[in-house]
């Protein structure tokens, strides 16, 4: 199975390095109370490029004041920071986060909403997070907002898990990780839709190498249709971007290539029950037994792995009817495993 999946990964890129596509639109949340305000931190001497960029983001923190404890909320392939502050009230996973007391600081990837923009064959999961493990730095030593951050938890979701870990993995400097729509396994209807470009596809008007979901196609993908309102899958399309041909190449064989079993911090693992796209081995995980049990294996050093399944849900946990179960689960694991 994992020979298949480089093999398909492999051809996918090949596929897509000669195509093109689509603009990124963003838009900004208001559905609390909390204090967020618009962030750009520089970062620089980042593996394989030269000069200084910029990481976009959004700083979220609750009516009390800050926190000693942010999470970092890295978005997947194909979104920017708008899956963490969803633009339709009452699906913001910063602001519910605010409103139990949580800061949060999300951030736009390269190549996205309002982050640098590098040639598209240069943006790795590798840099990805080389530039997250610069913002860690930066939260930390109070560039952002002012306010130092002794404690940082980073909270991806797919792509944006794959970059968690490679950080996490790497650099060990985060006191938790957060790992949203992802497994080690990705699925079979998966691999079959990204090379058929069903999933990710070329569109107009960007560089070559830039992906996008083709135009309706989220709902099949990311959605249980019967759990989501149509609204907010709407808003999703409207609100698409990105991802580089290079970061799915070295995210879409995880278990082959991302070294889950060198973190050491704490590590929550959260899915949906009904996620198509990665699966625990052949299968929706579907509870938090399965989950933990299949992926156990993968993060040996880990100090503790607690699992989560959000009942009839898809791959956008975060934008299904029952997402405020997920809020509170995360918060909660938040506040008992980092404080």
């Amino acid at each position: 199975m994992h020979g298949n999946r480089r093999g398909l990964t492999a051809a996918v890129v090949t596929l897509l390095a000669g195509l093109s596509l689509a603009s990124p639109v963003r838009l900004a949340a208001a559905d609390s109370s909390a204090t967020c305000r618009e962030h750009r931190v520089p970062v620089s001497a980042l593996p394989g490029v030269g000069g200084t960029y910029h990481i976009a983001g959004t700083l979220c923190t609750p009516a009390s004041g800050s926190p000693g404890t942010i999470q970092l909320l890295i978005p997947g392939a194909a979104y920017n920071r708008t899956y963490w502050d969803f633009p339709v009230p009452g699906y913001s996973y910063a602001r519910a986060a605010a409103a139990r007391g949580q800061a949060t600081f999300a951030i736009d990837r390269f190549n996205t909403g309002a982050s640098s923009h590098l040639p598209p064959a240069l943006v790795t999961v590798d840099l990805d997070a080389a530039a997250v493990h610069k913002v860690i730095s930066a939260l930390r030593d109070g560039q952002v907002g002012g306010v130092p951050f002794s404690r940082v938890v980073t909270v991806g979701h797919s792509l944006g898990s794959g970059i968690a870990v490679q950080e996490a993995a790497t650099y060990h400097d985060v006191d938790g990780v957060i790992l949203t729509g992802f497994t080690d396994y990705i699925s079979a209807e998966t691999l079959v839709g990204l090379s058929t470009l069903q999933l990710l596809a070329p569109a107009p008007n960007e560089p070559v190498g830039e992906l996008t979901t083709p135009p309706g196609e989220r709902e099949r993908w990311f959605y249980v249709k019967e759990n989501a309102d149509p609204a907010v899958i709407a808003k999703d399309e409207a609100t698409k971007d990105t991802s580089t041909a290079s970061e799915i190449a070295t995210v879409s064989v995880p278990g082959l290539t991302l070294p889950t079993h060198l973190i050491t911090a704490p590590v929550f693992l959260a899915i949906g029950g009904k996620d198509i796209n990665w699966v625990c081995v052949a299968r929706p995980c579907g509870d938090a037994a399965t989950l933990r049990r299949t992926e156990a294996p993968r993060f040996t050093a880990a100090s503790s792995l607690e699992a989560y399944a959000l009942p009839g849900a898809g791959h956008n946990i975060n934008l299904h009817r029952n997402r405020n179960e997920f809020f509170d689960a995360a918060a909660g694991w938040v506040d008992r495993r980092v404080g």
